[in-house]
């Protein structure tokens, strides 16, 4: 639950592995890899991550990539706008 809380403040980070600790006082998270090993999980489970379980993950993560970046095309051209508006007056 903790590890999802913090990943949803990283919306742009698709994928994220975290190191997490347990402590006397519950879980504790010890640092984030936004390139994690990916070989070990798939190790551990004798499959792929490209399977058919997870084809259907891949595509909302493709798709909310897509409109993430034409979200920040957008921004850009309209603060490029406002910087040549301003240049100009």
């Amino acid at each position: 639950e903790m590890s999802r809380e913090v990943h949803a403040m990283l919306p742009e980070f698709g994928v994220i592995g975290w190191d997490i600790a347990i402590s006397p006082d519950g879980p504790l998270i010890i640092e984030c890899n936004t390139n994690p090993f990916h070989t070990l999980y798939q190790l551990a489970h004798c499959q792929g991550i490209r399977n058919p379980e997870f084809e259907a993950v891949f595509e909302r993560v493709a798709a909310k990539s897509q409109q993430m970046l034409e979200e920040n095309k957008a921004k850009l051209k309209k603060r490029s706008k406002e910087i040549r508006r301003k240049k100009k007056a």
